[in-house]
């Protein structure tokens, strides 16, 4: 069953314009965070989006909470367009999906106490009893690691770790169907991210969560999810199985993204990306200019995923190995 569908998504930013263009009635132009994502998501499964800062991983998440307008396109939740939803089904829909946050510090507020910051979504979407209340905080402290004497505190008394922990509670507490995880684990320590990965991992096959998880890590991103879509500059080059992503990968940005794992990314690499900036509006691949076997087809048509091999997609004209 697919639990979200993203279809030919679409998400244009304005940049701004003087008052002088806008006289001269001077075009606007865009900046094309995500163009053209088509994306499923099945119940019971974790789909990871991996690419670079800047590759539009976030604004997708983001348009999922309908926190975006959409230029073009439609994103549906369980067969129903989001953002047709009135206010009753769109209060309905928060319920049914949560964010775990990349920073956890700046999304608890600070003045609350960790039994405060758990009981007011569940209240809000679920209004049970007090002793509901009480008896499914208690559970869920108890899932995440937490002890009962943890809620009487603040979120600054927690390490990082202890603070990604009370933010996927509170993600949880409503049981939700799907879970959308943005970095959560890119500002902690190793050691915590490796806590904070085995726990969502555990809870996701506990809980038969759905998730969208988002990360520029490809380990993480291999070890927590059961396909992954590889972006670049706003558009899904590569859409492959877990299994497949360091054994057969066909598109030349996946494999320099993994063949920069043990050393990084080299600064000329950087350099031409920014040099080169201005002309990826073109009308062809986005990876045009960084690509070691890119052709005149390349430049001037936009490459369609194509199925390599059974759920295994590359948007690209002349794939590796093909």
């Amino acid at each position: 069953m697919i639990k979200v569908h993203i279809d030919n998504l679409k998400v244009y930013f304005p940049l701004e314009r003087s008052i002088r263009d806008f006289i001269r009635g001077k075009k606007i132009e865009y900046v094309k965070a995500v163009d053209g994502v088509t994306l499923d998501i099945h119940e019971n499964e974790v789909l990871g989006i991996v690419g670079e800062t800047g590759c539009g991983k976030t604004t997708v998440a983001n348009t999922l909470l309908r926190m975006n307008h959409i230029t073009d396109g439609k994103v549906a939740y369980e067969g129903r367009d989001i953002h047709a939803l009135d206010d009753n089904e769109l209060t309905d829909y928060y319920s049914k999906v949560q964010l775990i946050w990349q920073n956890p510090f700046s999304s608890l507020n600070p003045r609350m106490k960790v039994f405060e910051l758990l009981a007011r979504p569940l209240i809000k979407f679920k209004n049970p009893g007090k002793k509901e209340v009480v008896k499914k905080i208690n559970e869920i402290i108890k899932t995440v690691g937490l002890n009962k004497e943890d809620l009487d505190k603040y979120p600054h008394e927690f390490s990082g770790g202890g603070r990604q922990r009370i933010v996927i509670a509170r993600g949880l507490i409503c049981e939700p169907g799907f879970i959308i995880a943005d970095e959560p684990t890119s500002s902690l320590d190793v050691s915590i991210q490796a806590q904070i990965l085995n726990l969502m991992k555990n809870l996701k096959n506990n809980f038969d969560l759905t998730m969208l998880f988002i990360s520029h890590n490809l380990a993480v991103i291999n070890f927590i999810s059961n396909r992954v879509a590889v972006m670049y500059f706003g558009r899904v080059v590569e859409l492959l199985p877990q299994s497949e992503l360091f054994t057969r990968n066909y598109h030349y940005y996946t494999r320099k993204l993994i063949d920069a794992i043990p050393k990084g990314k080299r600064r000329e690499d950087l350099v031409s990306v920014v040099e080169k900036s201005h002309k990826l509006n073109h009308g062809g691949c986005i990876y045009y200019y960084r690509c070691e076997n890119a052709r005149e087809r390349c430049l001037n048509e936009i490459p369609e995923q194509v199925e390599i091999s059974k759920d295994h997609f590359v948007a690209c004209h002349f794939p590796i190995g093909g």
